[in-house]
């Protein structure tokens, strides 16, 4: 069965594209009319981080996935190393082309590390619905498995290594990771049948609030960027590496290995979202350069905008 999204126009994407926008744009709003300010915006990302993902995931994982359907479900996670470890291979080759970039390290981390979760979530919400939907949602949330670990591992490495800090599994420790193989090994013993609707009802309903606090969330975080002195010509390579480079790299891949329409898309999304905002918390938790950071993640974000739509529509055009 083909994915919905080979069926639909570029206009029903940039349209989908301008769903994401409007629903950042309420927290950008929120935050620059001081509705929420920063210590309020630092209390939802909390909620969202610790309380409405893990449940979101849970009910994701309980009613969408099981171990007969996903047999090759371990596949995922490794996706979710590859895609880390393909922005880390072409992130080198970048730079041994471009000496001048000073902030190497900032740099590498922009083009490594995607916004892998709440910005696909939301795509295959406007595109897709029903079986399709939430059979990507999975796909996505064990990709993240994958991701995560890097992401809290090297990530934090290579961003603060200049501080002391190396390698630890300690950062594993959070929440939406946490639920994930909670998630996995509550099915695998078949515990989640034995939960009564009167809880269910309660999470399907927490589950459902997730992705709109999480646009807020961002769109949040980006009005609260200080965007002075930009460097352009490091931005700029940021916007190019991540944003169209990455992307031409993963529709290689794509129709080099042909995989199946659903994790060819996946993959596909994966590659052409903007850098992680996490980056920038951890940015500020290390006390490490925030500047460029900042400016890589709100430019990436800007300009995505136009670039999501276009390799979207690539894609559908050349598997249909």
């Amino acid at each position: 069965m083909a994915p919905m999204l080979l069926t639909v126009s570029f206009q029903t994407i940039v349209l989908a594209i301008i769903q994401i926008l409007i629903l950042g744009a309420g927290g950008f709003w929120l935050v620059k009319r001081r509705t929420i300010d920063e210590s309020g915006l630092n209390m939802l990302t909390r909620m969202l981080i610790s309380f409405f993902l893990p449940i979101f995931m849970f009910y994701q994982f309980t009613h969408n996935f099981n171990f007969e359907d996903f047999s090759f479900w371990w596949m995922f996670p490794l996706i979710g190393l590859a895609i880390v470890a393909v922005g880390l291979l072409v992130g080198r080759i970048v730079l041994l082309f471009c000496p001048w970039i000073k902030s190497r390290r900032e740099f590498l981390a922009l083009v490594i590390f995607q916004n892998s979760g709440y910005i696909p979530l939301i795509l295959v919400t406007t595109l897709l619905s029903g079986e399709q939907a939430q059979r990507l949602y999975v796909y996505i949330f064990l990709v993240l498995i994958g991701f995560n670990v890097m992401m809290w591992s090297f990530g934090v490495w290579l961003l603060a290594k200049n501080k002391g800090e190396g390698l630890s599994l300690k950062n594993l420790n959070n929440p939406p990771l946490v639920a994930m193989l909670s998630s996995l090994l509550i099915i695998f013993f078949g515990w989640h049948k034995l939960i009564p609707q009167t809880i269910l009802v309660p999470v399907q309903l927490f589950s459902q609030c997730t992705l709109p606090m999480a646009m807020i969330v961002i769109g949040g975080n980006l009005a609260l960027i200080k965007l002075e002195k930009i460097q352009l010509g490091s931005i700029a390579l940021v916007v190019l590496t991540k944003l169209l480079l990455l992307p031409l790299v993963a529709l290689g891949i794509i129709f080099a290995f042909k995989p199946d329409e659903l994790i060819g898309l996946l993959i596909l999304i994966e590659a052409i979202v903007p850098s992680a905002m996490t980056l920038s918390i951890i940015a500020r938790y290390y006390q490490v350069e925030e500047k460029i950071i900042n400016q890589g993640i709100f430019y990436s974000h800007i300009f995505s905008i136009i670039t999501m739509p276009v390799f979207l529509m690539i894609y559908v055009n050349l598997t249909r």
